[in-house]
């Protein structure tokens, strides 16, 4: 028999073509020891991955809240912020922070207003 065919056959009995244990779905071709995930993957980075994937990878593993973790505001627009500006896949260096904070921790906000604070707006420019 040829290998696609021993995987289907076991496809179809709701088993693991690899060591037989019974998976939770018949549309499962192998179970989870078995299946190359983190690490048992050839293509695994560790902590050299880009930008967005090790985004992705702390989104999948770290529960986004309801509020910012700053300033305690209910916001469901929450950007996923590092601390120590070294991006690893350490899940405590990562928060959950609305876009204001965000900023502000970066230096964004410095960047953009010059350093200087916005002057508030006079009543004739509100008009």
């Amino acid at each position: 028999m040829k290998k696609w065919q021993e995987i289907e056959k076991s496809r179809k009995k709701g088993k693991c073509y690899k060591c037989g244990v019974e998976t939770c779905r018949k549309s499962v071709i192998s179970c989870k020891p078995c299946s190359k995930i983190g690490i048992k993957n050839p293509q695994w980075k560790g902590d050299d991955v880009g930008y967005e994937a090790l985004h992705e990878y702390i989104k999948f593993r770290f529960p986004k809240p309801d509020h910012c973790e700053f300033c305690f505001k209910v916001n469901k627009n929450l950007d996923l912020a590092n601390i120590s500006q070294k991006y690893n896949r350490d899940l405590s260096d990562w928060e959950w922070l609305c876009r204001s904070c965000h900023m502000k921790k970066d230096g964004r906000i410095r960047n953009i207003t010059g350093g200087k604070p916005r002057p508030k707006p006079t009543d004739e420019e509100r008009l």
